[in-house]
């Protein structure tokens, strides 16, 4: 992505900001997520105008349906145009 976006046009929002140290030494942005905290997705898709969204890994059925509701719901609040599921 970074071939065709500059890094200062790119916010990586992240579980565990420390393990990507590398893409903000790069100039992204990084910012702290918790897909079950709203207010976190809220504040980190600020700003965003594309989001590609990966699903966690680490919960049930239902709390991974809560998980895309949250996201789904923070990209509205927050303006972003397009969500890319991966």
């Amino acid at each position: 992505m970074l071939k065709r976006v500059a890094a200062t046009d790119l916010i990586l929002a992240v579980h565990t900001p420390a393990k990507a140290i590398d893409f903000a030494n790069a100039g992204l942005t990084v910012r702290a997520i918790d897909y079950q905290n709203l207010a976190s997705l809220t504040t980190a898709f600020t700003g965003g105008d594309v989001l590609i969204y990966v699903a966690s890994l680490t919960y049930d059925r239902v709390a991974r349906i809560r998980e895309l509701e949250n996201v789904i719901t923070a990209a509205e609040a927050t303006g972003v145009q397009s969500i890319v599921a991966m």
